[in-house]
């Protein structure tokens, strides 16, 4: 059922969302291929330990772990999909792209 909600004085009209359904009852909240990479894996400690090193704490304070990163880009790209980053920072999104075409022979493209 959809509804319509008046926020901030503007009509919003909401749809009720099959994600927002349970599995059973033909809702899902994964799309496929997130199983490859669950966006709710925590990083391992010997990758942890690796982000606290002294040159990513020097040179980029918040590095992005390439692994979360290909999680993302994975559950929310195509294979052939332009990946903007303008925070670059270290280019952790630039190798995740490349990581991830390598892995499944996607055509990805960056621009940080």
């Amino acid at each position: 059922p959809s509804q319509i909600k008046i926020i901030d004085g503007m009509p919003y009209h909401f749809d009720a969302h099959p994600l927002d359904k349970p599995k059973a009852s033909g809702g899902s909240r994964i799309q496929p291929g997130l199983e490859r990479y669950p966006v709710s894996q925590e990083l391992s400690k010997e990758e942890q330990q690796k982000y606290q090193t002294p040159y990513y704490q020097d040179d980029f304070a918040f590095p992005k772990p390439v692994e979360v990163m290909k999680q993302i880009i994975f559950a929310n790209f195509n294979p052939d999909s332009l990946v903007v980053d303008f925070f670059a920072g270290s280019g952790t999104t630039g190798q995740a792209v490349l990581e991830l075409n390598r892995e499944d022979g996607g055509k990805r493209q960056f621009i940080l």
